[in-house]
């Protein structure tokens, strides 16, 4: 029988994250944390507290759709995340830390919808993207105008 996701990885990671905000947000004025920061806690508590919710789920189609809805908390606490960065409430470091340990949440979760599917995982490492390089998919490529005319339809 597999564990609780309580006693899992990604659930450590995700109340890590959040009790890292939240120690962020707990010094922050009273409007910010009336505003932005109750969004912010909310949306990132909520991350592993969905977690939790679709592991009890008896089918693996209701798990999916909680793991879902953690997923989405997890881009939403980013967007907020930003917002307080934007605002000076968050320094440049931390916000880009939090952002950076959401990303690779969200892929875990993304792992776990997966699995919870009977879909394999498959990773590949990232794309890197240099701008000095020849994008492929430019219409003016070498590498889509061949060096030749195109017919003409008059004789």
């Amino acid at each position: 029988m597999p564990s609780p996701i309580e006693q899992t990885e990604i659930y450590d990671h995700a109340c890590s994250i959040a009790d890292s905000v939240w120690r962020e947000v707990s010094h922050w004025g009273m409007f910010e944390k009336q505003s932005l920061g109750q969004q912010l806690t909310r949306a990132i508590d909520s991350i592993a507290a969905n977690l939790v919710e679709g592991d009890g789920c008896s089918s693996d189609r209701d798990a999916v759709r909680f793991f879902v809805f953690s997923r989405r908390s997890a881009r939403e606490a980013r967007h907020w995340i930003r917002r307080g960065q934007h605002r000076s409430l968050m320094s440049d470091s931390v916000a880009e830390e939090s952002v950076e340990a959401l990303t690779t949440l969200a892929r875990k979760i993304n792992g776990l919808i997966n699995y919870r599917n009977g879909k394999p995982t498959i990773r590949e490492p990232s794309p890197i993207y240099n701008s000095k390089e020849e994008d492929p998919f430019s219409p003016t490529s070498p590498s889509l105008n061949p060096p030749f005319e195109p017919l003409n339809a008059e004789p």
